[in-house]
């Protein structure tokens, strides 16, 4: 893989070729081969290899949209996008990828080359990458942050209202309310931990340039601004086919639900 302009690794791509060359050698249908994610990744290739860099990306879009996805195939997705010029998508599948494989270098590399000029500049101040705040409430489901917080809290409450009224002063006494207090800051920040996942969970990518940002849900409304395709911005209502988001900066408005998909995937 290069590191200049765009780029694309294609993991595991010959292998793939080989397995659909087999198949033909052995009389397999073809129409029936086409089906197989083998037989569409090595479609993808070709067209990649031909300079046919819309088919190439077309190709993987539809793959990972079918699920044959993983951290390779965001990965492959993203790089034939940006390849065909394609932004938004690009930025989508690369992000898809980092939080498949948040060590995936080549993805932050490529988001990288994506995050330039007016894009940058709305996006100041966004982590790119999970930090350890996310990564830790990913482990923790919300409901459990939840009652872990509130059940070590009252337990600290009534071992200190314990302590108060023990006139011994009792060596162990104190031992359990210290150690309840140490389990009660824990449980603060995991459940700030998962906050911060939920937080992230609700992220999307507009995927279409010069998307308009409207006042209300519907064609209908004023547009207020063309946002560029790329921006990363949070969810935070729906009204039928459109949804209510949060720009970086803290502006309101609404785009049209398929112009802004979900980084993850529910």
């Amino acid at each position: 893989m290069t590191r200049s302009g765009s780029t694309s690794r294609h993991r595991s791509m010959w292998a793939y070729v080989l397995m659909v060359i087999c198949v033909v050698s052995l009389g397999v249908n073809p129409a029936a081969a086409q089906e197989s994610p083998e037989a569409q990744s090595a479609r993808a290739v070709a067209a990649w290899q031909a300079g046919d860099l819309n088919a190439a990306a077309d190709g993987w879009r539809v793959l990972v949209s079918e699920g044959h996805a993983g951290g390779d195939g965001w990965y492959n997705a993203g790089a034939a996008a940006l390849a065909a010029g394609r932004r938004g998508e690009a930025v989508l599948f690369l992000e898809r990828a980092l939080r498949a494989d948040p060590s995936d270098v080549d993805a932050v590399h490529n988001l990288a080359l994506l995050r330039t000029g007016r894009l940058a500049t709305l996006e100041a101040g966004i982590e790119t990458r999970a930090g350890f705040a996310e990564k830790l409430g990913a482990r923790v489901a919300p409901t459990t942050a939840a009652w872990l917080f509130a059940a070590t809290w009252l337990l600290t409450a009534v071992l200190l209202w314990r302590l108060r009224r023990d006139a011994t002063g009792s060596v162990r006494l104190r031992l359990l309310v210290a150690a309840a207090l140490v389990t009660a800051v824990t449980s603060l920040g995991l459940l700030g931990c998962s906050v911060v996942r939920h937080e992230r969970s609700n992220e999307a990518v507009v995927v279409r340039d010069d998307a308009p940002l409207r006042e209300g849900p519907s064609a209908d409304f004023r547009s207020t601004q063309a946002l560029p395709g790329g921006l990363r911005v949070r969810l935070v209502g729906r009204s039928a086919d459109h949804v209510r988001v949060t720009l970086p900066d803290g502006g309101l408005g609404w785009l049209a639900a398929t112009e802004a998909p979900l980084i993850g995937l529910r």
